[in-house]
Parts: C-alpha cells; sequence; structure tokens
C-alpha cells in the first residue's frame, strides 16, 4: 500500500492542510461550547451561569431565578385570556397599541382601541403585595421606580392617542377583572356605534331634498371620538384618571 506522502501535492502542502484541519476542529469545538454551557440558550447573549465577573447579579440563584423569568404568557396572562376568551371577546395577544411606540400590552382591541396591561406585583410596585428585596435592594427599587414611572408615560400615550388603558394586578381575580374588561369593550363599542349613526344619519339628511325643494343645510358636525380614559382597579390606593373632554366644535 502506498504511503499518502506519495502524492507529490500533499507532501508538498501537508503543513497547510494540518492547520486547516485545527482551525476546523477548534471552531467546531466552540461552537459547541457555546451552544450548550450552562445557563445560555442557542444563539442568546446570557454570560454562563457561575461566572460573576460576567454578571451583574449577587448570586447564581438569583441569577438563575432573573433567567427564568418570561416577557409574556406568564400563568396570570393565560389566566385572564381564558376567562376573557370565554366572555366571547376577541383580542390579539402582546401587541403594539401604537406601532411607533415601543410599548406592548398583554391584551388589546384594536377596534375599540382598548389596551389591557396585567402588571405583576413585585415589578410594579404593588402597595398590596410588593416586597423589598433584602440583597441589592438598591438596584431593585431603582429598577421598580422606573417600571412605575415607564406605566405612566405609557399611559399618557395611549390617552393622548384616544386609547382605553386597563391595569390589573396578577393578584386579581381573573373572572372579575374579565369582567370589567369586558364592561369597558362593551362600553367603547357602544360609544363607537352611536358615533357612526350619527355620522350616518348626518349624511342621509344632508342628501335628502328640503321642503324648499333645495338639498338640506350642511351637515352635520361628525361626533368626535371619545376621549380616552384609564381603568383602573377599584382598590382605594389606585384612583382613575380621566382627562377632560373637549367640547364639542372647538
Amino acid at each position: 500500500m502506498r504511503s499518502c506522502f506519495a502524492c507529490p501535492w500533499l507532501k508538498r502542502h501537508f503543513s497547510l492542510v494540518l492547520g486547516l484541519k485545527r482551525f476546523l476542529l477548534s471552531g467546531l469545538e466552540k461552537l459547541r461550547h457555546r451552544s450548550f454551557a450552562p445557563g445560555r440558550r442557542s444563539g442568546s447573549t446570557v454570560a454562563v451561569v457561575g461566572s460573576p465577573e460576567e454578571s451583574w447579579a449577587s448570586s447564581r440563584r438569583t441569577r438563575a431565578s432573573m433567567q427564568g423569568n418570561r416577557s409574556r404568557d406568564t400563568r396570570p396572562e393565560l389566566a385572564l385570556r381564558r376567562a376573557v376568551h370565554r366572555l366571547g371577546l376577541r383580542y390579539r395577544v402582546a401587541s403594539r397599541p401604537l406601532p411607533e411606540v415601543r410599548r406592548t400590552a398583554d391584551l388589546v382591541f384594536t377596534r375599540v382601541r382598548v389596551a389591557v396591561f396585567l402588571d405583576g406585583c413585585f415589578w410594579h410596585g404593588c402597595a398590596a403585595h410588593h416586597t423589598v428585596s433584602k440583597s441589592n435592594s438598591v438596584y431593585w427599587g431603582e429598577k421598580v421606580a422606573r417600571n412605575r414611572a415607564r406605566d405612566q408615560d405609557t399611559d399618557r400615550r395611549l390617552l393622548d392617542a384616544g386609547w382605553v388603558v386597563l391595569r390589573i394586578w396578577e393578584h386579581e381575580d381573573p373572572q372579575a377583572a374579565a369582567q370589567r374588561v369586558k364592561a369597558v369593550v362593551l362600553e367603547r363599542r357602544r360609544r363607537l356605534d352611536e358615533s357612526v349613526n350619527r355620522v350616518e344619519s348626518a349624511l342621509g339628511t344632508a342628501s335628502r331634498p328640503s321642503a324648499g325643494g333645495q338639498r338640506g343645510g350642511q351637515a352635520k358636525q361628525p361626533a368626535q371620538d371619545p376621549p380616552g380614559q384609564l381603568c383602573t382597579t377599584a382598590e382605594p390606593n389606585r384612583q382613575a384618571i380621566t382627562p377632560e373632554p373637549k367640547p364639542h366644535g372647538a
């Protein structure tokens, strides 16, 4: 059997082939380590658990708990969505009420402009159930304060755009919360239908000839959309914020 070195080309470029082999093997090893390292999901940029120099978490347990938190489809969200769905309402899940603003609502009723947010008691500072973290309390206090400020800014943006904002705590009963959502949505539908009927009536009056043989006078001004409202829970520590209604024809 002839030796592999009998091939003149392979003998001449043996060092090049060997270097290429080592390069490919090292690349595969790095890729395998990156994809299956503990505490890291494939394709993410999260550091490996147990590397304190790469994480701001105070302990491995804290970091593992943070990595296990979901941004959507939590148990309270699923319970609320099922309860609302049983009442015959249909909605969008984890959608942006205002596409140009990076704020996501848990349930969105686009036609009647109702946005429902399910707030976590810890993350949004519930007065009844929020607990102060024993470790790294300064960081978590500032984090919750930023979340509350962001919530207020989100409410203001949606109110200015004519939306109704409904905020529900995760500790509330999902059945009772679903009834509140249904009441708000049906009320908005009623107002929207009345506005459409007034516009159609005004257009029909303008198209019919008057008693003098001439067309009717100027058409009535279409009714304005109802102003945005912020509907909160019935707890005494959360008050409803409703902007002052603008007079028609102003």
